[in-house]
């Protein structure tokens, strides 16, 4: 399997823009935040979502695959998949050979700065959206519906109103 990464701060579009680059870069799957995405139709086929935890010890075991379980998983789902070249999604090009390495992967090769793939108006609306407690998402309708039936929130034109006792917070998504 071929391994390319996809970098960049936190809120600048990565996950919001990845099935484009992945595409544009060959991928046939992505990794972000702990989950795989099939490129060719945008749907999530394994993994767990790092943003669904707040404990930082946790997200970092996600990503990282650390919990033996979990990476026997998304091993056994990349080779069940047959993926042949994986877009890997974190923060910089240390993180995706991190976690390349800890699913047995030992190189990668180029890693895209979301910067280079995107326009100057998209990384400041990523980063606005950001500042203003809002994150975009990538997902279906279905998986959007799934979600809002699973957590405590509701639909709200292309947001999603999270909330919990202390905040609320929205997360933005694009459909898939």
């Amino acid at each position: 399997m071929q391994i390319i990464g996809l970098s960049g701060r936190t809120g600048s579009g990565k996950s919001t823009n990845s099935l484009r680059i992945g595409a544009k870069y060959g991928a046939d799957f992505i990794l972000d935040d702990g989950l795989l995405i099939r490129i060719s139709d945008g749907k999530v086929v394994g993994g767990i979502s790092a943003k669904s935890s707040e404990d930082y010890e946790e997200i970092i075991s996600i990503v990282l695959f650390q919990d033996d379980i979990m990476n026997k998983a998304m091993r056994c789902l990349l080779n069940a998949y047959d993926v042949k070249r994986l877009l890997i999604v974190s923060l910089d090009a240390m993180a995706v050979s991190d976690i390349a390495g800890s699913l047995g992967y030992q190189s990668i090769g180029d890693v895209i700065n979301i910067e280079d793939e995107v326009d100057y108006n998209s990384l400041v609306l990523a980063r606005q959206s950001r500042n203003d407690n809002k994150h975009c998402i990538l997902g279906s309708r279905e998986q959007v519906e799934e979600f809002v039936s699973k957590t405590n929130s509701k639909i709200r034109g292309k947001y999603i109103i999270v909330s919990s006792s202390d905040k609320s917070s929205e997360i933005m998504y694009v459909p898939a």
